[in-house]
Formats: C-alpha cells, sequence, structure tokens
C-alpha cells in the first residue's frame, strides 16, 4: 500500500470517527486539538521536549526505537539485494558480450 493511500485511509476513518460524535463531544475535541496545536506553535521546543519526556516515561521510545531499527534493516537487505541483483545483471551481461565476440573471431 502507497503512503498517500494509508493517510487517505486514515483521514477518511478519522473523520467519520469525529462525525460519529454528538455535537458537545466534538466540539470538546476540536478544542482540545486546536489547544494543542497554539501551545506546539507558542513554545515549539518546549513541546518538543515535553513530548520526548512523555516517550521516554511511556515505554513509547522504546517502540519508535525499534521501528526504526527495523526499518533500516530492511533497508540495508533491499540494498544489498539490489546489489547483487545488479551484479549478476552485469554479469550476464559481460557473459553476452563475451560471447558475441568470440563468434565474431
Amino acid at each position: 500500500m502507497k503512503t498517500q493511500t494509508a493517510w487517505a485511509i486514515f483521514f477518511l476513518f478519522l473523520c467519520y470517527k469525529i462525525s460519529q460524535l454528538d455535537e458537545s463531544r466534538r466540539s470538546e475535541l476540536l478544542g482540545s486539538v486546536k489547544e494543542g496545536f497554539e501551545s506546539i506553535a507558542a513554545d515549539p521546543v518546549g513541546s518538543a521536549s515535553t513530548y520526548w519526556e512523555n516517550l521516554q516515561r511511556s515505554g513509547g521510545l522504546n517502540l519508535i526505537i525499534a521501528a526504526v531499527g527495523a526499518k533500516l534493516i530492511s533497508w540495508n537487505i533491499k540494498r544489498k539485494r539490489n546489489r547483487k541483483t545488479e551484479q549478476q545483471k552485469n554479469a550476464e551481461e559481460g557473459n553476452q558480450v563475451n560471447t558475441q565476440e568470440l563468434k565474431k573471431d
């Protein structure tokens, strides 16, 4: 699944869930989201440090580190696989060139 598709599905689901709330809960939710964005805009460094501390305290930081590590490993494996297929492709092309040269002689 493409990243854009995943984000579109997420936002559609979020809009659906928000639309299912009654008016008081919806305004309460949107008000808290607005306050969150305003606090981040007012003090981005303080908000980031607070978020970082909350991640450390809750254990979410370990999950993020594990996810980043898994992504780096997958990129490494993909890069090795691409390099190996490229070498095989170059070797096959080299063999074809060599056999063509032998046939000409």
